[in-house]
This record gives structure tokens, C-alpha cells and sequence, in this order.
């Protein structure tokens, strides 16, 4: 029960055509924006429950599917440093010096913000249903379209 007074409301929405659920994006590539990111640790099933991880979401700019989210979660762990070091990269905020050696996460995180990048996702079963992962991430017009085998192709 709840303590607002809704009689002051003659409130009515029409449902029709309203999808529930969610519907993964079409594999392909897209160009996003880096909406929002949020610190936050692995859960108990993981690989190494309690590790700092960055939970990314990605929204996609222009075309039929715009303003259509893609989200990603990045531990910190020696293999998933890349997939880190690919996306500061393909903004085109950091320099390959800057990223020798130790940066702040955090300081990196913000500063990424609202950046374009274009993005590659394959369609994969989990758990019964369709959801897009991110094969690729790439700086916009980079002329590769996604096609360059690793990151070190597009650094200086």
C-alpha cells in the first residue's frame, strides 16, 4: 500500500504496442556514446567474487536503432585489462604514453565520458536469451570499420 494520494490523479496509459522484455541489437557495428559508467565489485559467483569491476553503458547514436543501450561489465583482472585499455583508446581522449604504466580508473572513467566510439556486437545465448557482447571497439571514422585485428593496429 502506498502512502500517496492517487485520487488527485485520473491517470490512464495505453499499452498498446508497449514491448516487454528486451531485444538484443542486430550483430553488427555501431557508432556509440559512452552514456554512463558505475564502480561496483563482482558478486559471489564470479570467477573473483568482491573485484573492483566498471559496469559500462553504451548508447547508440543515430539510425534505426538509436538511443538503444548496450551494457558491458569490465573487471580489472590481466585479461581483461585490454578490453580497458580498447575503449580509452578508441575515444581518442588518451595517448598510447599516457596509458603506460599506472592511471587513476576512476580519473579514466570520467574523462571518457560522453565520447564516440564505434562499437562491434555479436548476438550470444545466456541463459535462453538473446544478448549482445562487444567483439570490438574502435575509434568513429577510423576507415577500418571494425576490421583491424588488434588495438595495437590503431595506436600511434
Amino acid at each position: 500500500m502506498s502512502d500517496v494520494d492517487t485520487e488527485q490523479w485520473d491517470l490512464r496509459v495505453n499499452l498498446s504496442g508497449v514491448a516487454v522484455g528486451f531485444e538484443a541489437l542486430p550483430a553488427g557495428t555501431y557508432n556509440m556514446t559512452v552514456e554512463e559508467w558505475e564502480m561496483t565489485e563482482t558478486g559471489p559467483k564470479s570467477k573473483t567474487p568482491g573485484a573492483p569491476m566498471v559496469k559500462w553503458t553504451f548508447a547508440v547514436d543515430g539510425g534505426e536503432f538509436e538511443g538503444r543501450k548496450i551494457f558491458s561489465n569490465n573487471t580489472f583482472s590481466k585479461g581483461a585489462l585490454p578490453f580497458f585499455k580498447e575503449l580509452l583508446v578508441a575515444t581518442g581522449r588518451f595517448k598510447s604514453e599516457q596509458l603506460n604504466g599506472e592511471i587513476d580508473v576512476e580519473e579514466a572513467c570520467n574523462e571518457i565520458l560522453d565520447a564516440h566510439i564505434r562499437v562491434t556486437v555479436k548476438v550470444r545465448d545466456y541463459e535462453g536469451d538473446d544478448t549482445n557482447q562487444i567483439k570490438r571497439i574502435r575509434p568513429v571514422g577510423d576507415g577500418k570499420d571494425g576490421s583491424a585485428d588488434s588495438i595495437d593496429d590503431l595506436l600511434p
